[in-house]
């Protein structure tokens, strides 16, 4: 148990020092190549990018705690198949809402101002609900006790 916690908090450690990291190296990159004005008007539909993963009700958590308890493999399946499943069709749902709120976001005043096109914010959109679909199924990972995978892959996220 101990070296599991050990391996888990290395990486998550490395995890967040990437994050700075990137999130560093962005902002120079959106200085120099987005106008002045336009980031705080990008930043907007971004941060709601940011959040959709957390519209899930939920169901992460539940799934993950049902996992980590049982131990009975057939449940276990069962429960693996079910967050499968319910990640792909919340990643549709994320897709049918991301795209379309992106896009009428960039019809808003002050981001047709910015000079930004229309799929600028449709591509800001669809990969927000792709990455629910990515944030749902590393989230299971937890609960099938591979959290420390779950740091990993987020590394590579940062990378």
């Amino acid at each position: 148990m101990q070296h599991s916690f050990e391996k888990t908090a290395v990486w998550r450690f490395a995890g967040l020092l990437l994050g700075v990291m990137a999130n560093l190296t962005s902002l120079h990159l959106y200085r120099e190549h987005l106008a002045e004005g336009v980031l705080g008007i990008a930043l907007v539909v971004w941060q709601f990018m940011a959040w959709m993963p957390y519209f899930d009700g939920g169901y992460r958590l539940s799934v993950n705690r049902a996992l980590l308890s049982s131990r009975d493999p057939e449940e276990r399946r069962r429960l693996v198949l079910f967050a499968g499943d319910f990640a792909s069709w919340f990643t549709v749902a994320g897709l049918l809402v991301g795209v379309p709120a992106a896009t009428l976001y960039s019809l808003a005043p002050n981001a047709r101002a910015s000079g930004l096109p229309i799929g600028f914010f449709a591509c800001i959109g669809l990969t927000g609900g792709l990455s629910m679909w990515m944030w749902s199924l590393l989230g299971l990972l937890t609960g099938v006790g591979r959290q420390a995978r779950v740091y990993q892959l987020g590394c590579l996220n940062h990378v």
